[in-house]
């Protein structure tokens, strides 16, 4: 009952680490062919980035397109056999629960790919990543990691009732 959620979040997992194996090439690619005025290549350091930007970048991207691409859960379920679905031996609940979860671990997995490839990112481009925080960074970071699931609660909220949802997907 749960499969087919399970392999859309699958789905959407490959296409996302497709896409950002993807973009850490085309970063590669754009630094070693990026050179300075002297004509030789650009090696230094860009100056340092704090792990709440780092970490916030990366949880608005990765999460936020996951959040919107796994969004419609119900209204995919509502393809005029949604009544079909309801009588189903599971609450609806239950059902609904444990679709949400499968999309908040698909979620959740997409924002630790997006810190891998982020990380990388920096790495390639020798941009250092400050590891300091202070009791303000540690609220704003549990911020930018709740922002995705406030994001896909929000599109299953305004989709449930249509038809595939695509609609809210494009126009959220």
């Amino acid at each position: 009952m749960y499969y087919k959620e399970w392999l859309c979040v699958r789905r959407s997992l490959i296409v996302l680490s497709i896409g950002l194996v993807a973009l850490l090439g085309i970063v590669g690619i754009v630094a070693l062919v990026h050179v300075n005025v002297g004509g030789k290549p650009d090696t230094s350091p860009q100056g340092m980035t704090g792990f709440v930007d780092f970490f916030g970048i990366t949880a608005l991207l990765a999460g936020g397109i996951m959040a919107t691409i796994l969004g419609t859960a119900l209204a995919r379920e509502n393809d005029d056999h949604l009544e079909v679905a309801w009588t189903k031996p599971v609450s609806r609940t239950e059902y609904a629960s444990t679709v949400m979860l499968v999309d908040a671990a698909g979620i959740l997995i997409a924002i630790c790919l997006g810190l891998v490839f982020h990380a990388l990112i920096h790495v390639e481009l020798r941009q250092p990543i400050s590891m300091q925080t202070s009791a303000a960074d540690v609220s704003n970071t549990v911020r930018f990691l709740l922002f995705p699931f406030a994001w896909y609660a929000l599109i299953v909220a305004l989709s449930a009732r249509l038809r595939g949802g695509g609609i809210v997907q494009a126009l959220v």
